[in-house]
Order: structure tokens, then sequence, then C-alpha cells
């Protein structure tokens, strides 16, 4: 079988006839519009940076028009059938973006694939891609969430809403044991702690 050899001035071929190509319609609209200040080259210059502005601004408006579209379409299309997106789930029963995809992971919540024509990203949806059931979530299924969250350090004491040494000296004091360790790129492994365990070190009084 022989193999094809590859030219390697196609790509230059290809440039040049696209460059002619843009060059004649450009000809062609200056001698209808412009046909003196076709032959200032530094106004041309400006003129046709200009241009291209205008084309990237316009092909951008039309894009963003596009998901605007998109996204009008899949709202009328959830409140049709009563969802949410992750967003509005977690602003509604005021759940964390880790908890929010917890409760996903396992299955908690049932969850729909918008239509093809409401989706730019492809087949693969990510369970941020789709819509849930408008329910809150069960005693059971928070505990079942919260003892799968893990935390660092710094985010259970955001969690708490008080500073990393405030959290230091509270989880020594009552006794809180990390869940596992991860070594990440440090040169030391850290703690993750469930959020669970985080939550009862406000109900747990002090020893």
């Amino acid at each position: 079988m022989t193999k094809r050899r590859l030219d390697p001035n196609a790509y230059l071929r290809q440039r040049a006839e696209r460059v002619e190509r843009i060059a004649s319609a450009l000809a062609a609209a200056l001698e209808t519009a412009a046909p003196d200040e076709a032959l200032y080259t530094d106004v041309m210059i400006d003129a046709f940076e200009r241009a291209r502005q205008i084309v990237e601004q316009h092909r951008q408006a039309i894009a963003q028009q596009q998901v605007a579209d998109r996204e009008a379409r899949a709202a009328a299309w959830r409140a049709d059938r009563g969802l949410l997106t992750p967003a509005e789930y977690m602003v509604k029963y005021e759940l964390s973006k880790a908890q929010f995809a917890v409760a996903a992971h396992i299955g908690f919540l049932r969850s729909y694939p918008h239509p093809a024509d409401m989706y730019s990203h492809g087949a693969q949806m990510s369970k941020w891609d789709r819509a849930y059931e408008d329910r809150p979530l069960t005693p059971d299924e928070l505990r079942a969430v919260a003892d799968g969250v893990l935390l660092t350090a710094n985010q259970a004491a955001a969690y708490l809403d008080i500073t990393r040494a405030e959290f230091d000296k509270l989880k020594k004091k009552r006794g809180l044991q990390a869940a596992e360790y991860r070594r990440g790129n440090a040169a030391y492994p850290y703690a993750l702690y469930r959020l669970a365990d985080v939550d009862r070190l406000q109900d747990t009084p002090p020893t």
C-alpha cells in the first residue's frame, strides 16, 4: 500500500487563496463605498482593524443571545416540571456545594437531563448540568450527607464561622478526630474532618 505523501505547501496555498478571496471582497466593497480612502494605507489599516472588531462583537452578541435563548427554554422546561437547577436547589434548601454533591452522588435526589437543544456541552452531562426534583432531604438523608462530606481545617473553621486558631483550639478541647489524611501536594498529609463531626462541635459541651 502506497503511503500518501503530505504536501508541505498545501497550507500556504490554502492561506493564499483565503487571503485573495477576502481581499477581492474587500476591494469590491471599497470601490463602491470609499474608493478614494482605499488609497490611504494608514486609514485602511485602522479601518480593517475596526472592521475586525465589529465582526468579533457581532459574533459575541449572537453567541450570547443563543446562550440566553437556550437558558430561557431550559428554565421554562424546568418550571413546567417543577424542577430545580443545582444552584436553585442549594439556595432553597440551604445546602453547601459539597453537601449537594454528596446527595447527588448517592442518588438521594432524582435528576433529569435537559433536552439536547437546551444543553451545549456535549452528550455527557455532569450532575451540575442536570435538573433535580424539588423536595427537601429527609433527616436520615441529611445525616448520611453529613457523614459523606469531608472538610479541611480551614473549611471547617469557615463553616463554623470562627478563625482557624479558634477551630484548632476547639477541636483539641472537644477531642475531634480527623476522618482521614491526604497528602496532596504538601510535604505532610493534611487532615479532613466529617461535616457531621464538625456540626457536633457546636453542640458538645466543653470538658
